[in-house]
Parts: structure tokens; sequence; C-alpha cells
């Protein structure tokens, strides 16, 4: 394996994880993830943390609804309206111009870097190499890390990666069983199950062989 395929591996990895836990917070545990990712959520919502807060606890509850439901084409929208370019910050706000709420302070050089996201997250790149598909395809270059957590989205879910965690299903303790797998020998969650499946293998091959 040549370290680019490892970056590449741990890069994905890393996005299913965030993406995983995103999904499966609620309010106390997604106030922190907010808090955590401001630094790159924070120019997406123009400073607004509240605005941010419940845009997420929005995306969390329409991805879980769509899972338990196997109909994904409901939170196709969200997840198009993420990867959007942003002309106003009204659009982030849910406002209409001449609408009376007083929108956070940002620098001028906040600001300026703000406007980044008057490009959607895919690119045109002309004279790129074609993929093997034979297709083009835009480049993807996310600009913070929700664009991040909606592209490991939609790349699991075109791979059939979304999945349900097998410690829930076993009837553990599970804290997040909605699952945005890696890869497809993925059958746990990133916490605690995985560990507890290895914990209990030697048992179960035990008892298989009696």
């Amino acid at each position: 394996m040549t370290p680019k395929r490892k970056l590449n591996r741990q890069e994905t990895r890393r996005r299913c994880e965030i993406a995983t836990a995103l999904v499966n917070f609620r309010s106390k545990k997604l106030e922190r993830f907010v808090n955590d990712y401001w630094n790159s959520l924070q120019l997406r919502f123009y400073g607004d943390k509240d605005a941010a807060t419940k845009f997420l606890q929005n995306l969390g509850m329409v991805l879980r609804d769509a899972w338990d439901k196997g109909k994904w084409e409901t939170a196709e929208p969200t997840l198009e309206r993420i990867f959007a370019a942003h002309r106003d910050p009204l659009e982030v706000h849910g406002l209409k111009p001449g609408e009376g709420r007083i929108l956070p302070l940002m620098t001028l050089s906040e600001m300026k870097r703000a406007e980044l996201f008057q490009r959607p997250a895919f690119k045109i790149r002309l004279g790129r190499k074609l993929p093997r598909s034979g297709n083009p395809e835009p480049v993807f270059e996310p600009r913070d890390v929700l664009d991040e957590i909606a592209y490991a989205i939609m790349r699991a879910g075109s791979l059939g990666l979304l999945k349900t965690c097998e410690g829930k299903l076993n009837g553990w303790k599970c804290p997040t069983p909605y699952i945005v797998a890696d890869e497809g020998r993925r059958r746990f969650c990133y916490e605690s199950c995985g560990d507890q499946a290895k914990a209990e293998a030697p048992s179960r091959t035990k008892l298989r062989k009696e």
C-alpha cells in the first residue's frame, strides 16, 4: 500500500467517524460538537451559533428519519443545500429581505473568508484526466467540516454503507447506532460496540466448538 492510499483511507475514516457522530448527536452533545468545530463552521453560518445548532439538529433528524424508513430521497435536498453556494447570509438564517433580526457582527477578514461560500463545494476543473468511469466529474473541494460530513454521507450512500450498528441489533447500549461506514466490512460503530464484539468473540468461538 502506498502512503497516498493509506492517507486517503485514513481521511475517509475520519470523515465517516465525524459524520456518524453528528447523525447520532442530540442536544448537549450537539452543542459540544458545534463548539468543537466552530472555527470551521462559523463562516458558513456568519458567526451565528444558534443558526448552526438548529441547522445541524434538523440535519440529524432528517437523516435518522431517512435511515429508519429506508427512504434516502427525503434527505437529499438537505445535503444539496449543504453543498450549494450561499449568496446571502439571509439564506442561512431563513430570513427574507427586510425582516428585523440583527445578524452577528463579523470582522472584515471573516467576511472576506466567508466569500468562500459564494461557490459550491464542487468545482469544474478542465483538462483533468477522466476517471475510470469515462465520465467527467466535478472536483470536491470542501469549504468546511460540514461539506466533509455531507460528502461522507453521499459516498457511503452510493456504496450501500449507511448501516445500523450490529451492537444495536444485538440489544447492546450502542451510543451511535446509525453508522456512516468507511468500508463494507464494518459491522459495528466506531465507539464501544467494536471493542465489545472483540471481547465476546473468544467466548462465541468456544461455544461453537462445544
